[in-house]
């Protein structure tokens, strides 16, 4: 890609989150409320969340094959966004970032952040993927999953510089594209023949672990993946 178009989007990335980080100048109080959507997993996910689990409760077996689908394509889509911001290490985040002085952000943050590379944003990959697999099941509750995701995740991760607007997108892309992509090669009817040998107790469980451990970005997923590639090294 042209240096001088990089060097623009760069710019532009700086610009914006500048810009959303104004947002300090509201009252303290919304200000607060705004930073807790942004940083608490429960009220930042659940409008998303509740939605997936209200419509997996009352589907049929098909329903819920693609949903597993997308499920299982979600997460794929955000272990590869995590992988690949320990790769790419385009940029810190915004709040890391000395000469941007972002100051939304709660002091207590700051500290201790094992992940300074932000693109592109697996929040972003996660929350936006569980939209699409909602949206593909019912248009209404997907698109104010949607919308919710573009507030709390393209907007408010933005404004206390958790995330530059291109973490966002990319995390969009990958997360949506991922998705998209388990459907377009009709991965749902594989799983199908799969799923047909099992209980449904053995998917609702699934879907179950899944959303636990979802709620906070996949920590014991991660940490299980940790433990194994500590092992493999050592041997």
């Amino acid at each position: 890609m042209d240096s001088h178009l990089l060097d623009w989007i760069a710019s532009v990335d700086r610009s914006t989150t500048i810009c959303l980080n104004g947002i300090e100048l509201l009252p303290h109080a919304l200000v607060q409320i705004l930073n807790g959507l942004a940083v608490n997993a429960m009220p930042r996910g659940l409008p998303i969340f509740l939605p997936f689990a209200w419509i997996w409760r009352s589907a049929d077996a098909n329903r819920r094959n693609r949903m597993l689908a997308g499920v299982l394509a979600t997460c794929v889509a955000v272990f590869l966004s995590i992988e690949l911001q320990h790769h790419l290490q385009i940029h810190v985040r915004p709040f890391l970032d000395r000469s941007l002085a972002i100051t939304v952000l709660k002091p207590d943050l700051k500290g201790g952040w094992d992940h300074p590379w932000s693109f592109p944003s697996d929040t972003a990959t996660l929350y936006f993927a569980l939209a699409a697999i909602v949206f593909r099941e019912n248009k209404l509750l997907g698109a104010l999953s949607f919308a919710w995701a573009v507030l709390v995740v393209g907007v408010l991760r933005v404004v206390i510089g958790f995330h530059y607007p291109t973490d966002i997108v990319a995390g969009v892309v990958l997360g949506v594209g991922t998705v998209l992509l388990a459907r377009q090669v009709g991965f749902d009817h594989l799983l199908g023949r799969v799923t047909r040998r099992l209980s449904p107790a053995v998917a609702d469980a699934a879907v179950l672990v899944f959303l636990l451990d979802a709620y906070s970005l996949f920590p014991g997923a991660q940490g299980i993946l940790h433990v194994a590639s500590d092992f493999i090294h050592t041997v």
